[in-house]
């Protein structure tokens, strides 16, 4: 703090906001808004030229503060941009000049810029800002002022100027591609064309470096460019999983990943190496991160899924835990169960057959036995019968560990009772390894108690 000129200390206290200044006032967000709005307005009443341009200049004594600032930074962010909308409304060609200062600055990424939409511009304005803004240096504004403006006040020009600025590496997030394309859409002649060259030039950016496009964009073109979209599939493709890699969150309801599964299942395979390729087991965080689940509304979820599964079962290990994979099915799911039933008579694989085995004991128990006919009936051997997950307990716990190997021998025994029941002279193997597993539990438990018992006496 001691960093901080007093000057530039007073302007940080006036431009940010405090939780217990709108509390006291009991204000609502908007008239929050209204009222900071104001207040800058009334502290900048009097101000000279050269006072704003003193402003500039203890911005940055307050940014470089970072140590002060950081936990407010959000704030005095948006406090600056109603400086630049009360300025804008006031005084514009200042503002211009103003604005030209801040945006060159090495703060200039941190203000918010909805004081675009808040600014009160008639075509002369417009003609003057767009003129600025289209200069190489300011061009990264320019969708800002497009977006923001009356769509009577647009030109052919704004599209020339869309198509050069999309090139440019200082704009990194195209959040403004679906609304310009549907304001500029008077001065595009062929619209295949275009979107399909908005979709090469992404592609390209995305190569060069971290970008971020809204995932409604990809749906948008799907909607109403529908031949376009899976004519240029294999870009669409190749940018999902560059922007997927980069940013996993930006196709979050995954409506994306849905309509390229719909025409091309396999890409699911494309998305498992992206994630899994390298890695010597199945990431729980990846897993869910990715979030699977909502692949079930699919109406080809059978064959997605069955590739999941296929490329999942070489991680399965054999334990007393659920696999991570089972973390894209939801228990009392009929279909889900269905989807296992099918894929288990299906599979040749044995680890096919342990890994549906776990995901069943896992999420539904009920089906244990049903499930466990099923691999019997396919004719499996000792060996495969001994690396069956018969019990899955959760992976934490804490206290002793006999209740937990209780819990394992009531489980085998009520498995050696139904293969009991069975009277086949074939399963006696089976039975003997049931009854050599509650065995060793048994051992496990007398020599947990022991230790136990150790412990408690400091023995």
């Amino acid at each position: 703090m001691k960093n901080l000129k007093n000057r530039a200390y007073k302007l940080y206290q006036k431009l940010t906001d405090t939780k217990s200044e709108r509390k006291e006032r009991r204000l609502g967000h908007d008239d929050y808004e209204k009222y900071k709005v104001n207040q800058i307005a009334r502290y900048t009443k009097d101000f000279t030229r050269s006072d704003y341009m003193k402003i500039v200049n203890d911005l940055n004594v307050i940014y470089k503060n970072r140590e002060f600032h950081n936990e407010r930074a959000y704030m005095l962010s948006q406090s600056v941009s109603r400086l630049l909308r009360v300025v804008g409304n006031r005084n514009f060609d200042l503002f211009l000049e103003l604005f030209k200062k801040i945006v060159r600055s090495d703060y200039a990424s941190e203000i918010h810029m909805d004081y675009f939409t808040r600014l009160r511009l008639n075509r002369e304005k417009i003609f003057q800002f767009r003129a600025l803004l289209s200069k190489n240096i300011y061009i990264a504004y320019l969708p800002n002022l497009q977006a923001s403006i009356s769509s009577k006040y647009l030109i052919e020009e704004d599209f020339e100027f869309f198509k050069k600025y999309l090139k440019n590496k200082k704009i990194t997030y195209f959040w403004f591609l679906e609304e310009l394309l549907k304001r500029l859409s008077p001065f595009i002649e062929d619209t295949y064309k275009t979107y399909g060259e908005v979709l090469d030039i992404l592609l390209f950016r995305a190569g060069q470096g971290q970008i971020f496009v809204p995932n409604t964009f990809f749906i948008y073109i799907c909607n109403t460019q529908p031949r376009l979209f899976y004519d240029k599939l294999s870009v669409v493709k190749d940018l999902y999983l560059i922007l997927d890699e980069t940013e996993r969150h930006f196709d979050y309801s995954l409506e994306v990943l849905k309509i390229i599964l719909e025409k091309d299942p396999d890409y699911v395979i494309s998305l498992m190496d992206l994630h899994f390729k390298d890695s010597s087991y199945l990431s729980k965080s990846s897993l869910l991160e990715n979030d699977f689940k909502k692949l079930w509304e699919l109406e080809n979820y059978e064959e997605v899924f069955t590739k999941i599964l296929n490329y999942s079962n070489p991680y399965h290990r054999i334990s007393d835990n659920p696999d991570n994979i089972t973390n894209i099915f939801i228990d009392k799911r009929e279909r889900h169960i269905n989807f296992l039933r099918g894929y288990l008579k299906k599979t040749t694989d044995k680890q096919g057959v342990y890994t549906v085995f776990n995901i069943v004991v896992s999420l539904f128990n009920e089906h244990r036995f049903e499930f466990l006919d099923l691999i019997l009936d396919k004719g499996i051997d000792f060996n495969t019968f001994q690396k069956l997950d018969f019990v899955v307990l959760s992976s934490t716990f804490s206290g002793s560990r006999v209740p937990r190997l209780k819990y394992k021998i009531s489980e085998y025994e009520k498995y050696k009772e139904y293969l009991q029941k069975k009277n086949n002279t074939g399963a006696l193997d089976f039975i003997n390894e049931l009854e050599r597993k509650i065995y060793l539990c048994k051992t496990y438990i007398e020599r947990e108690r022991k230790d136990e018992f150790l412990k408690d006496w400091g023995i």
